[in-house]
């Protein structure tokens, strides 16, 4: 018996080989953090001292371009905006703002990814703090019109939450349409660090040489 997955979505997953320079450090040590934990600063990697984080995240996103969308030699995914957060730690018995994030999705972005600077450790019976939740874009089990009552055994079809975990210098990239959120860090001594960003297309989005309506996005420099 096969049963074949049809129009799937690749979340992809490696580590990171870089770790953060002393110079990187003190710059995000004097961000400015908002009260919901962003930077004001939006495009980091745009910065000469997160030259070498740059590149070395265009490696994986190209990785992404051939292995998973199979673009044509020029055309190619910008990273358009990144930025720093940092997740606080829990206090017991108190609500603390920042200590998690919501369900959102990326808008006018194509590609999202994080770059896990660092990840406390959490308690045993809560790993599920310690990466992202995806939600099906459908989440309505099998049946995307009808929703059922299912056994506790979860299926690949049927499920409507997929965790990915993550440690401290993982990298993951996934489409920035899926809705996602990270629960709450339940860590009491440590902040979860990472730096996200979002991409766009650039390049000849004409499929072919007949169509006269192509297009062709190059980002302004």
């Amino acid at each position: 018996m096969t049963y074949i997955d049809i129009i799937p979505s690749a979340v992809y997953k490696e580590k990171f080989s870089l770790s953060l320079t002393a110079k990187q450090r003190v710059v995000l040590d004097y961000l400015q953090i908002k009260q919901n934990g962003f930077s004001n600063e939006f495009h980091l990697f745009d910065r000469e001292e997160f030259k070498s984080l740059k590149e070395e995240t265009y490696t994986h996103i190209r990785k992404y371009e051939k292995d998973v969308c199979g673009f044509k030699e020029d055309l190619n995914l910008r990273i358009t905006e990144s930025w720093y957060r940092e997740t606080v730690p829990h206090v017991e018995g108190v609500r603390v703002p920042n200590n998690n994030h919501e369900k959102h999705n990326h808008p006018n972005s194509l590609l999202s990814g994080c770059i896990y600077l660092h990840v406390p450790d959490q308690p045993s019976n809560n790993k599920s703090h310690g990466g992202i939740m995806l939600v099906h874009r459908e989440a309505r089990g099998v049946f995307k019109n009808f929703d059922f009552c299912y056994n506790q055994n979860n299926t690949r079809y049927n499920v409507k939450e997929t965790f990915i975990p993550v440690e401290s210098g993982d990298i993951i990239l996934f489409p920035s349409y899926i809705d996602h959120f990270v629960s709450h860090n339940l860590s009491e001594t440590e902040s979860r660090k990472i730096i996200s960003f979002n991409t766009f297309i650039e390049g000849d989005m004409n499929l072919n040489n007949s169509f006269p309506n192509q297009l062709s996005l190059k980002q302004a420099l």
